[in-house]
């Protein structure tokens, strides 16, 4: 199957702004999804239980919720249900193709691809400081105008996409200069 991984060291594991703890990436699918999650707005943290199967939970604004992955043997689907039954909690299920439609899928690669590029504390700040102004919401291109350090600032704005200090939605379009970005309400958070 196209969408395995081989998993021989811990660099597999996916770690993010949200994430528990490092969580094996079991398949390239998987990767997206959490990728996706981590990007999502309405995903305030992203666990993982490793028995009796390797179970994705997601605590979304509304609620905590056990992640049912595309591909899952049935055998597996019956029993992360009872195990998600147990523990009180409802199930979802993603498919294939709500983890890979565009255009959300190819921007969140896209951002994640710059969750390593280093923000300074100054244009963090700047940032930060010009979305309290605009009443949380101001496009990308204005942002990036506003990053003065040497680096290139639309992966700064996307890094901190990444870390979780800013927010987009990702799948009303391509990312393009009218994007609209705006800072992260942690407000909602359960």
């Amino acid at each position: 199957m196209s969408h395995l991984l081989r998993r021989s060291n811990a660099s597999w594991d996916f770690v993010g702004a949200k994430t528990a703890m490092p969580i094996p990436l079991t398949s390239s699918l998987r990767r997206d999804l959490l990728v996706m999650a981590s990007l999502d707005p309405s995903v305030c943290r992203i666990g993982f239980a490793e028995r009796p199967l390797d179970l994705l939970v997601f605590d979304f604004v509304f609620g905590r919720c056990v992640i049912l992955e595309p591909a899952v043997r049935l055998d597996e689907i019956h029993l992360a249900e009872r195990t998600a039954t147990r523990l009180g909690l409802p199930t979802h299920t993603f498919t294939d193709e709500e983890i890979t439609a565009d255009p959300l899928a190819a921007n969140c690669r896209q951002v994640w691809s710059f969750r390593h590029h280093r923000v300074s504390a100054s244009d963090r700040i700047r940032v930060l400081g010009l979305l309290g102004e605009e009443s949380g919401a101001c496009s990308l291109g204005r942002l990036a105008t506003e990053i003065r350090s040497g680096t290139d600032p639309v992966a700064a704005v996307l890094a901190m996409l990444c870390a979780d200090l800013l927010e987009a939605d990702l799948s009303a379009g391509p990312l393009d200069p009218e994007t609209r970005i705006r800072r992260r309400n942690r407000g909602d958070a359960p």
